[in-house]
């Protein structure tokens, strides 16, 4: 990786299984410019992933049980409503309308990751949970990445993962040269 007076270069970028790669930076520094690159790249091979984007597209009229029955089948059986990222007290009858920042992540969450997917794409998946959300999705990424997943992640706060990171310090990302995803079976 380096950079120039036009933004920065990333020439080649090595996807290994349970391997992660954090972008760091501050806003604005393109950080999903360059997720967007890689999935662009990713969506024209035969590796399967996930993508959990920064943006929740969620049905604020839909109950968490609603979303949950509708796309249960692609969504990540760990991270479901027996799993302890929802607390016991949970309504699930709640509309999305009403759920914090935080309870509307946790359902961005399930129902983006799939566990049989070999790359998570993670653009700032730590965004409005609490401390206690916060370790058990980290503790559901290095189960991931013991399994022999792959993860690319996008955070603002550097010391969550410590993991191989690239650090943006110019203003626009241009280009990828190259990914490479050999390791994948």
């Amino acid at each position: 990786m380096f950079s120039s007076d036009k933004g920065v270069l990333c020439p080649e970028l090595l996807l290994e299984q349970g391997k992660m790669i954090q972008f760091c930076g501050p806003n604005g520094i393109g950080k999903t410019s360059c997720i967007k690159i890689i999935l662009d790249y990713l969506s024209s091979s035969l590796i399967s992933f996930s993508y959990c984007p920064y943006e929740r597209y969620l049905f604020p009229y839909q109950t968490i049980q609603e979303h949950l029955d509708f796309f249960f089948e692609t969504s990540s059986p760990f991270l479901g409503p027996n799993h302890t990222l929802w607390p016991k007290k949970t309504n699930f009858n709640n509309f999305v309308f009403s759920l914090s920042q935080g309870q509307q992540q946790k359902i961005n969450l399930c129902l983006q990751l799939k566990k049989d997917s070999s790359v998570w794409i993670l653009d700032e998946p730590y965004q409005s949970l609490d401390n206690s959300s916060r370790e058990i999705l980290s503790s559901t990424i290095y189960n991931y990445l013991e399994a022999g997943g792959c993860v690319l992640l996008v955070e603002h706060l550097l010391d969550l993962i410590p993991e191989k990171k690239i650090i943006l310090e110019k203003t626009v990302l241009k280009e990828i040269n190259h990914v490479s995803s050999d390791n994948f079976a």
